[in-house]
């Protein structure tokens, strides 16, 4: 198993192991943008605090990775970004860069779930291996025998249920399974849910292709509220107002991925029918990916439950 010991904030690590209640995810920011490809999903991501500390304080579990301009990583994550506000956001960032960004300019979002936090005493030393010269972290292997006392520390750890996390049981978060799988598994945060259905639609509204990210929302197929999860097959990267249209009722579509226009849309709004050019066609963006693409039983809900009583 590859394992990621990375370089954090100390600030950003005060602030999230303080929140109550802890966070179910956390965005570890990158201020350049760059892709993160050292991990797959499910695999350890190791806090290693900056000098003077210079200490791993604990470890959250790769979910993926995603470019967002920085206003939409503040509204998506807030509080889960490590900082109070966005111009804290804003004015981290920009003491990193050499030249100054704005809210539109991308930065890279490490999306880390089920983060645990240590309790001081259990904070582990850094590996020899680790330079301090390294900027931003270092991949490492479990299969690697000089490699797997750092991470038989950690687990031992997470094991004895040491440290802070929002599941309760440390010996809980450790995934069994990575990648593919993992993702199939999961049932993020609302913030991750709006990155994997981003992902899983290539950045475009399912009905229009839109492809303008700050007009562009994750929708549940069956609500929270009606025990519908944070997991991709029950998502819908969907503009901002079909989103609205759609949890309204006066949008749908069948199990077999074909749009529908209530007619109430007609009688509610009287420029209704520029939704109606949609009626009956087929989703324009569907995940390439069939295991991720929107469950039928769940599209036959929201067309009893939601469309055909609104």
């Amino acid at each position: 198993m590859k394992y990621w010991i990375g370089n954090t904030n100390n600030t950003w690590f005060n602030n999230l192991s303080n929140l109550k209640p802890l966070p179910p995810e956390v965005n570890f920011w990158v201020p350049s943008g760059r892709g993160f490809k050292a991990l797959s999903p499910g695999c350890p991501f190791l806090f290693r605090l900056l000098s003077p500390v210079d200490k791993i304080a604990g470890v959250g579990f790769f979910l993926g990775f995603q470019r967002l301009p920085m206003r939409l990583a503040w509204e998506t994550f807030e509080m889960e970004n490590g900082l109070s506000s966005f111009q804290e956001l804003s004015d981290a960032i920009n003491r990193s860069r050499t030249i100054k960004a704005g809210s539109l300019d991308e930065i890279g979002c490490i999306i880390l779930e089920n983060p645990v936090f240590f309790p001081r005493e259990q904070w582990v030393s850094v590996p020899s291996s680790f330079s301090r010269n390294i900027q931003n972290g270092k991949t490492f292997d479990t299969e690697i025998t000089e490699h797997q006392p750092t991470w038989n520390r950690v687990w031992a750890i997470l094991q004895q249920d040491i440290g802070h996390t929002s599941v309760g049981k440390t010996s809980l978060v450790t995934p069994t399974f990575f990648g593919k799988e993992y993702l199939r598994k999961s049932r993020p945060g609302q913030g991750a849910f709006r990155i994997a259905v981003q992902n899983a639609y290539q950045s475009k509204c399912a009905i229009t292709g839109e492809s303008t990210l700050s007009v562009l929302q994750a929708a549940h197929i069956q609500p929270v509220e009606y025990d519908g999860p944070n997991d991709v097959m029950n998502g819908l990267l969907l503009r901002s107002d079909i989103h609205i249209l759609y949890d309204d009722g006066l949008v749908g579509i069948t199990p077999d991925y074909r749009i529908q226009i209530n007619k109430k849309i007609r009688d509610l709004y009287i420029n209704g029918k520029v939704y109606y050019y949609w009626h009956g066609k087929e989703l324009t963006v569907l995940p390439n990916d069939v295991d991720f693409q929107p469950k039928k039983d769940r599209l036959e809900w929201h067309m009893d439950t939601i469309f055909n009583k609104a």
